[in-house]
């Protein structure tokens, strides 16, 4: 996986709305520009960050190598040749914009001495799509993430419990739907007695490392299914954050599936490994692995 900038103040909305990047492979002399080729180097998978207005205001997954394409309508003619590269994307558009500014003394030292998309003073430099040093690439997702942290972590659980506060249930029901959801207390527990304190496929049994995995997500599951034990996973962090996000999934015979957005490199990378599954399953597992398998798993390439 790698990361990339794209600066994007002129044609942002367009490229959003269609979720794509486009760019030119000559200006209009007959030159190329190393911020357009660069779009030959993205692959499928790469994180892409838009730059507009001195902030990051998405992150982007592209979803195809760069092919042939015109020049998108709506692109003002004047500015380039017609004949063009596009890449696909999954854009993710920010809640919470993160300002340049507000990072830039930590992550400059991170860029590149040579084609970097900013200057030595933040400003952006004149150009399109630059390619990102890894540790660049780590430091701006965690910048957004944090943003996001503090724009909604302090209150996300205190809003989780008092709407269930508000329920028609037992007390003690109502307490078990909270502690389960914020992925502590007795539905964790649960799961560790159920699952031996080691993870349901790789055996890790460092159980301060383990993660409370719903099969069918809380927001899709009923009181009942929030509770049960079978539709939990005891999982390590990098399994637990591939199946929550549809990267893999486990068959109703518990053999794990691995989704064609995912490639060898990267499975290799989260130290995920093929061909593997449950160490245990029971029937009651097979209706959630079923609804996980059908609405979770990123079945084909283009189901992001």
């Amino acid at each position: 996986m790698a990361y990339w900038w794209v600066s994007q103040n002129k044609t942002y909305i367009h490229e959003r709305d269609g979720e794509f990047l486009w760019a030119p492979k000559l200006d209009t002399a007959g030159r190329s520009q190393h911020h357009w080729t660069s779009m030959t180097e993205i692959q499928p998978g790469d994180v892409v960050f838009s730059a507009v207005k001195q902030k990051i205001v998405a992150v982007s997954v592209a979803n195809s190598a760069a092919y042939d394409a015109p020049r998108p309508s709506g692109f003002k003619d004047e500015l380039w040749e017609a004949n063009g590269w596009k890449v696909d994307l999954r854009f993710q558009e920010l809640d919470h914009p993160v300002k340049i500014a507000d990072m830039l003394t930590e992550l400059q030292p991170k860029l590149p001495l040579s084609r970097s998309p900013l200057t030595v003073k933040g400003t952006g430099v004149q150009g399109y799509l630059f390619a990102l040093p890894p540790l660049a690439g780590q430091f701006i997702l965690a910048s957004v993430d944090h943003l996001a942290g503090i724009n909604t972590s302090p209150t996300s659980d205190e809003e989780i419990a008092a709407g269930i506060k508000i329920l028609n249930l037992p007390e003690t029901q109502k307490s078990s739907l909270v502690q389960s959801r914020i992925g502590q207390g007795p539905y964790r527990d649960n799961l560790l007695v159920y699952w031996e304190e080691r993870c349901a496929v790789t055996e890790l049994d460092l159980t301060r490392l383990l993660c409370a995995s719903h099969i069918k997500p809380w927001r899709d599951s009923n009181n009942a299914e929030r509770l049960d034990l079978y539709n939990g996973l005891l999982l390590s962090p990098a399994y637990d954050a591939a199946f929550d996000k549809g990267y893999i999934t486990f068959g109703i015979d518990g053999v794990m599936q691995v989704s064609p957005q995912l490639s060898d490199n990267q499975l290799s990378a989260l130290g995920i490994v093929k061909g593997v599954a449950l160490r245990k399953i029971e029937d009651a597992h097979r209706a959630y692995l079923a609804y996980h398998n059908e609405h979770i798993f990123k079945s084909s390439t283009s189901n992001l």
